[in-house]
C-alpha cells in the first residue's frame, strides 16, 4: 500500500515536471484529457491527474469558451477540493483579460466570505 501511495505520487510529479517543462507529449495528453473533460464533465480525470490535466489542459489549448465552460463547472461544483484543482485549472489560462477577471472574481470572493464571517450572514 505504501508502494503505491509513493508510485502515485512520483508519477504525478514526473507528469507535472514534464508538462511543466513543455514537453510536447505530455501537453497532448493534457489537452486530450482535457477536451474529454469538457466534453462529459461527469466523467472526470483521475484524482491524481486532475489538478495537472485542468492546468495544463487550459494552459496549452485554453480559450473563451472552454474557460467558460470550466468556470461553470468550478461554479456548479461543491466538494471542497475539486473545487480547488478547479480554480487551479482556471489560472492556467493565457489569454490575460479572462485572467483578470477570474483574480477579480476571487478577490471578491474573498471579501463576501470575510464579510459573512464577521457578520454572521
Amino acid at each position: 500500500l505504501i508502494y503505491l501511495f509513493f508510485s502515485s505520487r512520483l508519477r504525478v510529479s514526473i507528469l507535472n515536471a514534464a508538462c511543466s517543462l513543455g514537453l510536447p507529449a505530455c501537453l497532448n495528453e493534457a489537452s486530450l484529457r482535457f477536451t474529454a473533460f469538457l466534453a462529459n464533465p461527469q466523467n472526470k480525470p483521475h484524482p491524481d491527474l486532475r489538478e495537472i490535466i485542468y492546468y495544463y489542459g487550459m494552459h496549452y489549448i485554453g480559450n473563451e469558451q472552454s474557460w467558460e465552460q470550466m468556470w461553470d463547472i468550478f461554479v456548479g461544483e461543491h466538494e471542497t477540493s475539486e473545487k480547488s484543482k478547479l480554480m487551479y485549472g482556471l489560472a492556467g489560462v493565457k489569454i490575460p483579460w479572462l485572467l483578470k477577471r477570474w483574480v477579480h472574481t476571487k478577490f471578491q470572493l474573498k471579501i463576501l466570505l470575510i464579510f459573512v464571517s464577521l457578520f454572521g450572514m
